[in-house]
């Protein structure tokens, strides 16, 4: 069996799951279930100073698109189209009462060889270091800055902006991440948000303050209307709540493919993980380790049990003997332009194989080259005006057409062939 554990912004992880700030991690007990499960760490609710997160908004756990799938795997009983949108509060306890919580989460943790990363949002720079250091001193491993929670646009005064504005500011960032590094001995990440020109340069300004990694990212705001009605749904402040789903991945995965590349800062990959696939997806991308709990909200803990196994299963077939040639490995296969595109990727030309095609004319209907046209024994290809977009292969429903070779000239003209 192959060796799950990673090597994190400095700490060693028994595997690379972690449950993620949410209700999963909630209390004790929650946690304990976690660790039951599995987990390599776990992120217990945000602490804060402002009294009104500790019970504001009521809590709303909405499921969109959702029907019931009757299978026995957790990870395929979330249909692909649902997203569960919620409002949440932060912890619900003061800082200074969840103290005694948190040195009993660490007993638990450090008997079950988990992780405990502690979250902390501040509203001043004060607030950040005090908040940060409570955390040091009562036994959590890591520190992570919950710079991003969309539910609780707090006003950070003393940078002269509110949560969000702080997340897209990389001075502001800057600025907090230097501050509370001076004051404790553990690692520090930022948990960023995904509501900014470029994440890349957020994440720089945490690497220059001595950040040890980030996470990306925390959720953000939607809004959902009954059309039947013309009424938003749960809506408050232009939201539904805030939104998770696996239709979100490829958006994250891009941006932890980039900052990896580009910045070089430890990630923990969070928002739209699903499956075990998922994980390896993201850690393929460049991140070290993946957080979740929306997937544990729709089905339960046992889906983390459940990951370990494909993933083990995943490792053994394939021949690693740990995640160290796994993390990243797909960022040197990214071709930087489209013009270095053109090296790798030929000219390609549609054909159909004439035993399996139906004639259903899915192909003639989406190719707008009119490159394909039904004829009585199956659908034909017009070489002269297809430009190999592939587009008919992938809608084709019995797999019938196939792409081969083709030639740069007649691409060429196909662009502009008129009919």
């Amino acid at each position: 069996m192959a060796d799950l554990s990673v090597k994190f912004a400095g700490l060693k992880f028994k595997n690379p799951i972690v449950a993620s700030s949410a209700p999963p991690t909630r209390n004790l007990r929650c946690v304990q279930k976690a660790i039951k499960a599995g987990v390599g760490a776990v992120v217990p609710k945000t602490i804060n100073f402002e009294e009104s997160t500790q019970t504001r908004p009521h809590p709303l756990y909405y499921r969109a698109n959702w029907k019931t799938i009757d299978v026995k795997s957790y990870q395929e009983r979330i249909p692909k189209d649902a997203s569960l949108v919620a409002r949440d509060i932060l912890c619900a306890y003061p800082p200074e009462k969840f103290m005694p919580v948190l040195r009993e989460m660490k007993k638990v943790t450090k008997e079950g060889n988990v992780v405990l990363i502690g979250s902390v949002m501040g509203r001043t720079i004060d607030e950040w270091v005090e908040l940060s250091e409570m955390m040091d001193k009562n036994g959590v491993d890591m520190i992570e800055l919950d710079f991003s929670c969309p539910s609780t646009p707090l006003w950070s005064s003393a940078l002269g902006k509110g949560t969000l504005e702080v997340a897209q500011s990389p001075d502001a960032i800057r600025e907090v991440v230097r501050a509370v590094k001076k004051m404790v001995n553990v690692p520090v990440l930022a948990k960023l948000t995904f509501q900014t020109n470029s994440p890349c340069e957020i994440a720089g300004a945490v690497k220059e303050a001595g950040g040890d990694g980030v996470t990306m990212f925390n959720i953000l705001h939607g809004l959902m209307i009954d059309v039947e009605t013309a009424t938003p749904i749960h809506g408050v402040h232009f939201a539904s709540g805030v939104f998770s789903g696996i239709w979100i991945k490829p958006l994250v995965v891009r941006w932890i493919a980039k900052t990896a590349k580009e910045v070089g800062i430890p990630i923990s990959g969070s928002w739209g993980i699903q499956t075990w696939k998922d994980i390896l997806e993201y850690m393929m991308a460049g991140a070290g380790t993946v957080q979740f709990a929306s997937v544990i909200m729709a089905v339960g803990y046992p889906v983390i049990t459940e990951m370990l196994k494909g993933l083990n299963k995943f490792m053994d077939e394939k021949g690693y003997r740990n995640f160290d040639g796994l993390i990243g490995s797909a960022l040197d296969k990214i071709v930087p332009s489209y013009k270095e595109y053109d090296k790798v990727q030929p000219v390609l030309t549609a054909v159909v194989d004439e035993s399996k095609c139906t004639r259903c004319g899915r192909c003639t209907q989406i190719c707008f080259y009119d490159a394909i046209t039904l004829k009585k024994e199956s659908a034909k290809v017009f070489r002269e005006r297809c430009i190999g977009c592939t587009g008919c292969k992938f809608i084709c429903p019995e797999g019938a057409i196939f792409m081969e070779p083709g030639d740069e000239a007649t691409y060429l003209k196909a662009l502009t062939l008129e009919i």
